[in-house]
């Protein structure tokens, strides 16, 4: 396997670990809306408070966590997608002035025109 072929398939390994992870954001997100519904409309003593409040809490920091975890893994794949292959083995390439023309290079001066 070349070099090519490895970090793509690396690539889309990352791109299904994100998006696997942010399916379990997702679930996450839905039981949090269930419990923030079952405890609107009912009336618990106060064990019974806290301990919603503490598996609230328990989910928040489940989705934190993935999160965190989503976040590195997209900074893995954006820096990756910007990686280069070196130039081994192949001539320096040689710039083309676009705009401005040299009139003159001389180890005093660099005019341009326009």
């Amino acid at each position: 396997m070349n070099y090519e072929e490895s970090l793509t398939t690396f690539q889309t390994g990352l791109s299904q670990e994100i998006a696997t992870l942010q399916e379990q954001v997702k679930i996450i997100d839905m039981a949090q809306q269930d419990f923030l519904h079952f405890t609107e409309f009912g009336e618990y003593t106060e064990t019974e408070s806290i301990t919603i409040m503490r598996n609230l809490k328990g989910l928040r920091e489940k989705r934190r966590t993935l999160k965190d975890k989503i976040e590195s893994l997209c900074y893995i794949r954006k820096h990756l997608q910007q990686a280069e292959k070196p130039n081994c083995g192949f001539p320096p390439k040689r710039y083309s002035y676009r705009v401005l023309q040299p009139r003159s290079i001389k180890a005093e001066a660099l005019e341009w025109k326009i």
